[in-house]
Formats: structure tokens, sequence, C-alpha cells
């Protein structure tokens, strides 16, 4: 699952620049910031920590902004992946997934289900 960059956006115009649905999550300390670099994951998904890695690699923050990623749940490496790069997390809620624990009881999209390994169609 693909996360939204969003690069030095004022941490007081934060809420303009998310979805509706992260509206007003963010606390004071990432609102009085002068520049942010946001990560912005679908709702209804889990970010695990492959998807936070690859965030993580396509923000490649050689600025010095700090990073606030906004999603709906996270696993607790995708959390520890984050906490590693300096980032926030700001969830909707907390349940607590490991990647082996949400992995068990994801069901595989359509797209998944048509493809054998590595990707070719069945």
């Amino acid at each position: 699952m693909r996360a939204s960059i969003l690069k030095s956006i004022k941490g007081s115009e934060i809420d303009k620049a998310l979805p509706k649905r992260y509206f007003g999550i963010a606390d004071a300390a990432i609102r009085r910031e002068q520049h942010v670099d946001v990560l912005v994951f679908s709702a209804q998904h889990v970010a695990t920590s492959a998807d936070m890695a690859r965030a993580l690699k396509r923000l490649s923050n050689n600025s010095q902004n700090p990073i606030a990623a906004f999603m709906e749940d996270a696993t607790n490496e995708a959390l520890a992946l984050l906490a590693t790069a300096g980032g926030r997390p700001f969830t909707l809620r907390a349940f607590g997934w490991t990647d082996a624990r949400y992995a068990a009881i994801r069901q595989p999209t359509p797209h998944e289900r048509d493809r054998g390994q590595g990707g070719w169609p069945k």
C-alpha cells in the first residue's frame, strides 16, 4: 500500500493538507513546527513495516523537517521504524497488531488471488 508524501507543509496548516478523515488529530507540537514532512496512509488499512519502510525510503528525508505519519492503524514494527526515523505517528486506532498477526488474518485482494508466485498470472 502506497502512502502519499507531502513535503514541507507548514505545521499551522497541516489540517488543510490532510484528508478529512485525519482532520484534527495532529497535536500542538506538530502544529507549532515551521515545516513538517507528512506521510498519509490509506484509510481502512493497517500500515505494516513493509509499508512504512517503503514510505520512508521514498521520503528520503534529506531535510531537517520533522516527520508526521497519519494512518488508520499500524503494526508495532511499523511504529518502531517510524520512531527510528524520528517520526511521530498519528493513528485513529491502536489495536496493537504485529506484522505476523495482521498477515495471518488479512484477506488477499482479487489481484493477489489471480497471481502466482512472483506476480505472474496463474
